[in-house]
This record gives structure tokens, sequence and C-alpha cells, in this order.
């Protein structure tokens, strides 16, 4: 029990630390990339070992956040990575293989209790892409 508690303080110091990061940057909300990768293939999350995201941030610290599609990656734009003998970087290759035509998102996170910035902030966003000739509007067969 006193690990669990012991962790449990763990992660009030973080957010603390993180909401102040946010205090002296003067921001209300953050815009991110939610995957350092495209979407993933189903089943490829397994490739990788773990889902390698940008939303463990906000999962941690409770903080409301969301994703809209941006783009699709096009077929010259599916990988750039060299060969390679590390694990991770050879199983991030291996995800982009064949990825055209899935989306690629952006994140969009806010301060607790602030779902409304987040919406908002995706609303503009999705309002924006949509206009883009890239926007996924159909899965890609």
């Amino acid at each position: 029990t006193s690990a669990y508690w012991d962790l449990l303080a763990a992660r009030a110091r973080y957010r603390a630390r993180f909401l102040a990061a946010l205090d002296a940057a003067r921001l209300d909300a953050v815009v991110c990339p939610p995957l350092p990768l495209p979407a993933l293939r189903h089943g490829t999350s397994l490739e990788l070992g773990a889902v390698h995201t940008y939303t463990l941030v906000y999962n941690v610290t409770g903080m409301p956040a969301g994703v809209v599609a941006a783009a699709r990656v096009r077929v010259n734009e599916e990988s750039d990575r060299p060969p390679s003998q590390d694990g991770a970087e050879r199983a991030a290759r291996s995800v982009e293989s064949g990825s055209a035509g899935l989306p690629v998102g952006v994140q969009v996170a806010a301060r607790h209790w602030r779902e409304d910035i987040v919406l908002a902030v995706m609303a503009a966003l999705d309002q924006h892409f949509r206009t883009e000739p890239e926007y996924p509007v159909r899965a890609p067969l």
C-alpha cells in the first residue's frame, strides 16, 4: 500500500511541475502530435512493443485532450528512416512501411476542467484541415 501512495505522490509532484511550466509559458492549450508515427495499422502496435504515444503525459496528469485528423501520409512520405539495428527504429520503420493513405493527427490538450478550450481548438483545427486537399475524408482502401 505504501508503494501505491508513493506513486500517487510522485504523480502529484509531476503534475504540479507540468502545470507550473504551462503557467510560466502562459499557455492555455498545447497543440502537438499524438504519435511519433502516422496512424497505426491494425496490429502494428504489437511490433512496437508498446504504444509510443505523446498522449501519455495528459493521461498521467489527468488533463483533457483530443485528436483531430489533419492530413494523410502521401506515397512518397511513408518513411525516410535508414535501416537500423535499434529495435525501436526497426519497428517504427516497419509500421511506417505501407502507411500511405493513413491519417496524421494533431492533438490538443488543456488545463483541468477546460474541455471547452480543447473542443474549441479542435473545432478550429478541423475546420481548417477540412479545406486542405490531403484531409482524410474516407478510409484508405
